[in-house]
């Protein structure tokens, strides 16, 4: 179901596209995994922020727009890094079976 509002579902482009951002910058710099990470979170969040700034204030009222823009920054650069952190435990735990 997901925690985005309905009044937003028009951000939807915009999180798919940050998505596939931060999976071939990631695969760009893959030979440096943290490196990897931290670029393609950043990265990411720089995209992601930016573009819901403006599309949530063009479409929304500044209360929601507000709480919208929050939800798309800090938590997806904050869950980008940290995923990239379980998936490093994940991937040692495999090179060592």
């Amino acid at each position: 179901v997901g925690l985005l509002p309905s009044a937003l579902a028009v951000a939807i482009p915009f999180i798919i596209t940050s998505n596939v951002i931060l999976v071939l910058v990631f695969h760009l710099l893959k030979r440096k995994f943290w490196t990897a990470i931290i670029a393609s979170s950043v990265i990411k969040f720089v995209f992601l922020y930016s573009t819901s700034f403006i599309v949530v204030n063009l479409i929304a009222q500044k209360p929601i727009a507000q709480k919208a823009v929050a939800l798309l920054s800090w938590p997806q650069l904050a869950t980008a890094i940290a995923g990239g952190g379980i998936a490093w435990i994940v991937l040692k735990s495999f090179k060592k079976a």
